[in-house]
């Protein structure tokens, strides 16, 4: 009876154990089942998968809701997320400057792509979309620059192709453009500045080579040309210095004469031009006012032509010779003077 009854404990042992590893085995299958769904869930091709068709397909409002129920909150899926946005980006970014799409197209694509939230970094879009508008607005200046160089508008094409320079340095197209236009630029604005120089017009010269400089910098040609503008334009105010003095005396304007060659010659003191002007306008005016005096000498009328003197003295105070005519005149006064009063 022990016997059986050892044997029958045994065997209930035995059923106990073989329960218990049963439901460890069961339970280790279900974990592994898990496991594997979690890992089946989080790599799932089908999710991407769609995700990138739909996005392919322009089909932004599916992708995004996508995004929201299978990626968003999974950093690998989200960064393979971005990395096909990005690459959709750059397709509609090749298109537009191949002209498979216009500005109003790119535009609204845009905005799709920003309203469907496809990403979990919003940067990226916002980028994108600032990249593409600094891309339209250099093709924009590139096509002004196109249509301004056909109208042979030079400056204007210069200046949008500059543009278009600084906002994509990389399109190798512009340096192209303006290699080419540079050469015909500067040749035009020789020619403008020739022509105005032959007519006298030299600020307008002068105006004309720095706004050429400004668009060609540091072109040797441009710069001789601006040398000889300038040294034109000097030699013409010197000149207009003398002519206009010249008309202010010939006006009965002295002062005016005299103080303006005045200026020049301590302005221009190693040229001699302005000093033999001086001397000559200062003999004029000497000349004009002894001439006075003599008329009215001439008829005894020795106070005007004391008068006539001290006027000259007033302009030219150091003048000698009006000195010694205005001592005389003076001499001559008071002997009439005196001769008056002993006839009296």
């Amino acid at each position: 009876m022990k016997k059986k009854s050892r044997q029958r404990q045994l065997q209930l042992l035995i059923w106990e154990n073989r329960g218990i590893m049963a439901f460890l085995l069961a339970l280790v299958f279900v974990l592994l089942l898990a496991a594997f769904a979690l890992f089946n869930y989080n790599s799932s091709p089908d999710q991407i998968d769609r995700y990138r068709e739909s996005l392919e397909a322009g089909d932004y409002t599916a992708a995004g809701r996508y995004f929201t129920e299978d990626i968003r909150g999974n950093p690998e899926l989200e960064q393979e997320a971005q990395a096909l946005l990005v690459s959709v980006l750059e397709t509609i970014k090749q298109n537009y400057v191949s002209g498979q799409i216009d500005e109003n197209q790119i535009e609204t694509e845009l905005q799709d792509i920003q309203a469907a939230r496809l990403v979990a970094n919003d940067e990226v879009v916002s980028q994108a979309i600032d990249e593409l508008a600094v891309l339209n607005e250099s093709r924009q200046a590139f096509l002004t620059g196109e249509a301004a160089s056909q109208d042979d508008r030079l400056a204007d094409a210069l200046d949008a192709y500059a543009q278009v320079r600084l906002l994509d340095p990389n399109y190798e197209v512009t340096q192209v453009r303006l290699s080419e236009l540079r050469g015909r630029y500067v040749r035009s604005v020789q020619e403008t500045v020739e022509d105005l120089l032959e007519q006298g017009s030299y600020p307008e010269a002068a105006t004309a080579v720095e706004e050429a400089l400004k668009r060609v910098p540091g072109d040797s040609s441009l710069q001789q040309l601006s040398a000889r503008v300038k040294a034109a334009q000097e030699s013409s105010a010197q000149d207009a210095i003398i002519t206009e003095s010249q008309r202010d005396l010939d006006a009965g304007r002295f002062e005016t004469a005299l103080t303006r060659l005045e200026q020049a010659v301590s302005t221009y003191a190693d040229q001699s031009r302005f000093q033999d002007a001086w001397e000559a306008a200062r003999q004029t005016v000497i000349d004009y006012y002894l001439s006075e005096a003599e008329t009215a000498a001439n008829q005894q009328d020795w106070e005007t032509a004391q008068q006539a003197i001290a006027a000259g003295q007033a302009l030219l105070p150091y003048s000698t010779l009006l000195d010694t005519w205005q001592a005389y005149y003076s001499s001559q006064a008071a002997a009439a003077t005196a001769d008056s009063a002993a006839s009296n």
